[in-house]
């Protein structure tokens, strides 16, 4: 009879919480997008162009047409990387350009960082691992690097509540089940609008395989309508999610189907152009160190396209790191960390790319696969997933468990340090 009402100080408190941190998150950050430097890139001048298209359509009371200068003559609205259906640059009518574009990365890093919040109290974090994996995931280097990608910083935004969707969706009943899906829809629907079609494909594989392992399970009673859930239903609400998300995403997903006929994509790339957006291992190291490609040693020539990476950097910090790893120790014992870790498998082995035979293989089998560029885009909810690791680890943080998580993890890192240091080698002596 009291749950309810003893709940309700806790909701206001998380809720509370959650937007006191992004709040911090988007005054320190915001003002990046106008003309200061976010990690190496100025967010006003990335994307700027196809912004400023969408912000003059909008103040003209015009729907996004035809346009030569854009997308290589498709209409414009049909070409999703370009991102002009997000509802966001609906401010245009109202604000300048520079002011659109502060507002956009202001709430991509506000709307990641609750997303996180929300997710890890869905998983049942505390407070303290609440607000490390949400500082790991929306103040992180893979999403705060997507300011050079202005539609996959606003899609990494969306990422965690589609996944919280999903995962109430499959594991739960009635009206609460609904909801989730509706959630998911939604957010896959933003995620493509904002120009982040590829992330939707990674992010709703990643979501259902979460859902089907039921990282949530342990924590849940009776009393919270669990259903029984399991790889069926997982698919099954990745099904509804993605009905849902192209109906409401129809004004940009029809005109960008009726344009693939036209690209390349449509007969599929080569593996060259298709893997030119790899993750080489060594960016790993990145982890830890930021800017190893550029003015840190090891030759650009061994990522990317042409020696730019995807992301220009994955820095997280040692202490996320650390945490991560006694996260993930604790796999035997928490079902949460286990399912963590299996989700994110793929996604590492997709986002290598070219270095994954795993990749190359389902590059060769998988229908579709060869639409698909940059594998590095699934860093993504490998990400989110270190993050709520790190949040798993916070909870668990003793002197002997951190102990036990390093010993490998240190392994592993000087063996990549030890490779990097023999790749280096020669750009170091030059």
């Amino acid at each position: 009879m009291t749950a309810g009402p003893a709940r309700a100080p806790r909701r206001r408190g998380a809720c509370a919480g959650a937007a006191a941190l992004a709040a911090a998150g988007a005054l320190v950050l915001a003002p990046g997008a106008e003309g200061l430097v976010p990690i190496g890139l100025d967010g006003v001048t990335c994307g700027a162009a196809a912004v400023e298209q969408a912000v003059g359509w909008w103040r003209a009371g015009r729907v996004p047409g035809w346009s030569p200068a854009l997308g290589l003559g498709w209409p414009a609205l049909g070409d999703p990387s370009l991102g002009l259906g997000d509802p966001l640059h609906a401010l245009g009518a109202v604000l300048s350009l520079p002011g659109v574009l502060r507002a956009e990365f202001a709430f991509a890093l506000a709307w990641a960082v609750a997303g996180a919040w929300a997710l890890g109290a869905h998983l049942g974090l505390g407070r303290g691992g609440r607000v490390v994996a949400a500082a790991a995931y929306g103040l992180g280097g893979p999403h705060l690097a997507h300011a050079q990608v202005p539609p996959y910083l606003s899609g990494g935004a969306w990422l965690p509540w589609a996944v919280l969707g999903l995962l109430v969706a499959t594991n739960r009943r009635g009206a609460r089940a609904a909801g989730g899906l509706a959630l998911a829809g939604v957010a896959f629907a933003a995620c493509f609008l904002a120009g982040a079609a590829e992330l939707c494909v990674f992010g709703a594989a990643f979501g259902a395989l979460l859902a089907a392992l039921r990282p949530d399970v342990q924590r849940a009673g009776p009393a919270e309508g669990r259903s029984p859930g399991g790889p069926l239903r997982a698919l099954l609400a990745a099904a509804g999610a993605a009905g849902l998300a192209a109906g409401l995403a129809a004004p940009g997903l029809v005109p960008a189907l009726l344009a693939l006929g036209e690209t390349t994509r449509s007969a599929g790339l080569d593996f060259a152009h298709a893997t030119g957006g790899s993750l080489h291992p060594l960016e790993l190291l990145g982890l830890l160190a930021p800017g190893l490609f550029h003015g840190g040693g090891l030759p650009a020539t061994l990522v990317g396209e042409g020696g730019r990476p995807w992301s220009v950097t994955l820095y997280l910090g040692a202490p996320a790191v650390a945490l991560a790893a006694v996260g993930l120790a604790a796999a035997r014992r928490d079902r949460r960390a286990r399912a963590l870790a299996l989700a994110a498998s793929p996604c590492l082995l997709w986002a290598l790319g070219r270095w994954s035979p795993v990749y190359v293989l389902a590059w060769h089998v998988l229908p579709g696969a060869q639409a698909l560029r940059y594998p590095a885009k699934a860093t993504l909810p490998l990400a989110l997933v270190l993050a709520l690791l790190a949040g798993l680890g916070w909870g668990r943080l003793t002197p002997a468990a951190l102990g036990r998580a390093l010993a490998p993890a240190v392994a592993v890192l000087a063996g990549l340090a030890g490779w990097a240091a023999a790749q280096g080698a020669p750009a170091l002596a030059a």
